[in-house]
């Protein structure tokens, strides 16, 4: 039973690999985690706010029309929910072959954020690998949409890679294990968890390019809206706009459909990389302030 088990342990640790390694390269960093060993290998996002909504905030608004070229600045403060839970079920490729869920969590207010994703896999997929994988986001909620202050990557309960922006001087330090470096930011720019939402609030044209942030990495990203499309997602079925982020460098191409009857927050995220690895989440349970919203449904 022991070499069974040990077996079985290392087919599957051979099979999703490639797979897990897809979430955890960071999104859109210079370079695919696929091509490197994992230090831990996760599919549960969850985001904790570490301040609480303001009394007497003003109600949000609906919905603005679709543009497919040109999305003007949003009124990021209103137009974002202040704080909200969406619980992915997440799966290999484009079938049904469940790898674990993806809880993410957000809150804003006073003109901040802050986000925190945790990262991990349930049913036969955890078997061989023990995860702890914790991304954490804070910056300031502006007109124009979100200027992350700093982002940072723990592993095992010890912050492995950091980044620490400064917008003055349009620059960020990226640290891992303490050793620094800097490159240029402008803004816009986005760390790997910030970005997510930053692409519904605006203030970018489609076929323009930005620089997404890692603890210690960045790499130029292509954004483009796609247009509207209907998606089904577990939760039911959204009237959804289909926006994309491709690193230019070939690494990662991410695919969000934000939902317009849910302050157009992410249903679902499938991801790709360079070795034709897809990972997709599609929404199970959305609640936003505190009001869980659906889809329609037959």
């Amino acid at each position: 039973m022991t070499l069974l088990a040990s077996g079985l342990r290392t087919r599957l640790s051979l099979m999703f690999r490639p797979v897990l390694a897809v979430l955890l390269c960071a999104h859109l960093v210079g370079h695919a985690a696929a091509d490197r060993p994992l230090d831990a290998q996760a599919l549960r996002l969850t985001v904790v706010p570490s301040f609480s909504k303001s009394a007497g905030e003003a109600q949000l608004p609906g919905p603005t029309p679709f543009r497919p070229v040109a999305l003007v600045a949003a009124a990021a403060q209103s137009s974002w929910s202040a704080r909200g839970e969406i619980v992915f079920d997440v799966f290999r490729g484009d079938g049904n072959f469940r790898l674990g869920t993806t809880t993410h969590r957000w809150q804003q207010a006073n003109g901040r954020y802050s986000m925190e994703a945790r990262v991990e896999t349930t049913g036969l997929v955890a078997l061989f690998k023990a995860v702890d994988y914790v991304q954490r986001s804070e910056g300031r909620v502006l007109p124009q949409g979100l200027r992350p202050s700093s982002f940072s990557v723990e592993r095992g309960g010890k912050r492995r890679e950091w980044s620490e922006f400064n917008w003055q001087a349009g620059r960020v330090k990226l640290f891992k294990d303490g050793k620094a470096r800097e490159v240029d930011v402008a803004p816009g720019d986005q760390d790997v968890l910030s970005l997510w939402h930053q692409l519904s609030l605006g203030g970018w044209r489609s076929g323009e390019e930005l620089t997404v942030v890692t603890g210690k990495s960045a790499a130029k990203t292509r954004i483009e809206a796609l247009g509207s499309e209907r998606s089904e997602v577990p939760a039911g079925r959204f009237e959804t706009r289909h926006l994309r982020a491709t690193a230019t460098d070939g690494s990662l191409v991410l695919d969000i459909w934000y939902a317009f009857d849910g302050d157009m927050v992410p249903v679902r995220i499938r991801m790709q990389d360079r070795k034709g690895e897809v990972l997709d989440q599609r929404a199970r349970v959305v609640v936003l302030d505190g009001v869980a919203v659906s889809g329609a449904r037959e």
